[in-house]
């Protein structure tokens, strides 16, 4: 692979990255509530787990 190759790959990577609604760290975790979309770093989806399955959330993980 060549350099110009290897950094095309790189930039296709950056831009698919996704940040926590809470932080800026890459977010781990899509939630689907009724109202819409959120994503999370697994630190801040653990820490709002319970009160998301309360209201019915649905998580999945993010392709990383």
């Amino acid at each position: 692979m060549t350099l110009l190759e290897t950094l095309e790959q790189d930039l296709e990577t950056a831009a698919e990255l996704v940040l926590c609604d809470q932080c800026s760290a890459r977010a781990f975790v899509k939630v689907t509530l009724q109202a819409g979309i959120l994503t999370f770093c697994m630190h801040h989806y653990n820490k709002n787990a319970n009160a998301l399955t309360e209201k019915g959330a649905v998580a999945k993980l993010l392709n990383v």
